[in-house]
C-alpha cells in the first residue's frame, strides 16, 4: 500500500502541461499564457473556472476532462487532431491548473461532478460527449451515471474507478513525503513521475517537466492537492456505472502502470452499451503519448453511432 500511495501521488498524478501561473480574470477573457489558445473563466458556485474553446460551435460538442494536478494543456495534442470536426470545451478542474483551489474546498467525487456539470450549464452546451483520463475520467463516469440523459456518448481513456491495490471505500494514508511532493515538488520526482506513465520515455518532451513544476508551484494547488488525495477513494462502482445508458469507449494503454488495462475489461463488463480499444506501446495518458492515434479511435467511435 506504501508503494502505491507514491506511485499514485508520482505517476497518477503527474499528468499536466503546466504554465505560468497568473491572476485570473473573474468571467472575463485573456490570452493563454502558452499562446495555443485563449483562456475564459466562469464562475461557477463560486469557483472560477478556467476553461478552452476550440473548433466550430455548430459541430458535435465535446468536453475534456483531465487527470489528478493536471490541467487543459493534458490536451493540447488531441486537440490539435480533432478540433477540425467538433467543438472542444476543456476545463481546469476544481484544485487544477489556473482553477486554482476551491475555496469552500469541495473535493468529493460529487463537487467534481457538480463543478463540470454547472460549467456545461453556464456555456448551454447540449448533450455533449465526455471524454476522461484518469481521475477525469472518474468524473466522467460519475457525470454520466448521473445525468444519463444529457450526454451523447462518453469515453473513458485510462479512467479511475474500480478498487486499486488497496484504495478503495476510505482514502489511503498520506506519507509526509508525499505531502512534502505536493506542497514543494521537485523537478527530479516530476520527472521520475514522467517516466512511470509513458511506455517510451524518448517521447516525453524535453520542457515538459519544467512545465508541469510550474503549474504545481501555481499558489494554493499543493494544499489542493493534499485535501484531494486525503478524500479520494475508489469503491466498487458497478452498481454506478449500470447507471450509465450512453454510448461508450474504454481506450486503455496496453502498458498503463497506474491502471492495468485489465480495468478495461472491467469498465466493459459494468456498462452495457461499451466497447474497448487498446493502445499497444503506450502508458496510462495515451491522449498525450500518443495523441494521432487517440483521435482515430474517437473519429472513428463517433461518426459510426
Amino acid at each position: 500500500m506504501r508503494h502505491f500511495a507514491m506511485v499514485l501521488g508520482l505517476v497518477f498524478a503527474i499528468t499536466l502541461m503546466g504554465c505560468k501561473a497568473q491572476e485570473p480574470a473573474v468571467g472575463g477573457f485573456e490570452t493563454s499564457v502558452q499562446k495555443t489558445s485563449a483562456d475564459w473563466y466562469q464562475i461557477v458556485d463560486g469557483l472560477n473556472i478556467r476553461y478552452k474553446i476550440e473548433g466550430d460551435n455548430a459541430k458535435p460538442s465535446l468536453v475534456l476532462l483531465h487527470g489528478f494536478t493536471s490541467s487543459v494543456e493534458s490536451w493540447d495534442g488531441l486537440v490539435a487532431e480533432l478540433e477540425g470536426n467538433y467543438q472542444i470545451i476543456r476545463l481546469d478542474l476544481p484544485g487544477h491548473g489556473l482553477t486554482g483551489p476551491d475555496p469552500k474546498h469541495r473535493y468529493a467525487h460529487e463537487d467534481f461532478v457538480n463543478a463540470v456539470h454547472g460549467l456545461v450549464k453556464e456555456l448551454n452546451i447540449n448533450n455533449p460527449t465526455l471524454i476522461g483520463n484518469s481521475m477525469g475520467g472518474n468524473t466522467a463516469w460519475r457525470y454520466a451515471a448521473t445525468y444519463p440523459n444529457e450526454i451523447a456518448n462518453l469515453i473513458l481513456i485510462d479512467a479511475s474507478g474500480f478498487p486499486l491495490n488497496g484504495l478503495s471505500e476510505t482514502p489511503l494514508p498520506l506519507s509526509p513525503a508525499l505531502e512534502t511532493y505536493f506542497l514543494k515538488p521537485t523537478k527530479f520526482a516530476v520527472n521520475y513521475g514522467l517516466k512511470n506513465q509513458y511506455a517510451k520515455v524518448a517521447k516525453i518532451p524535453d520542457d515538459r517537466a519544467d512545465k508541469i513544476l510550474e503549474m504545481m508551484k501555481s499558489p494554493g494547488n499543493g494544499d489542493a492537492f493534499v485535501r484531494i488525495f486525503k478524500t479520494f477513494t475508489l469503491p466498487d462502482p458497478t452498481h454506478e456505472l449500470s447507471k450509465i445508458t450512453a454510448p461508450t469507449l474504454l481506450i486503455w494503454g496496453e502498458k498503463d502502470a497506474v491502471i492495468p488495462v485489465s480495468h478495461a475489461k472491467l469498465f466493459g463488463e459494468a456498462i452495457t452499451n461499451s466497447e474497448v480499444e487498446i493502445i499497444e506501446n503506450s502508458g496510462h495518458i495515451s491522449h498525450e503519448e500518443n495523441p494521432v492515434q487517440t483521435a482515430a479511435i474517437i473519429n472513428k467511435f463517433l461518426t459510426e453511432k
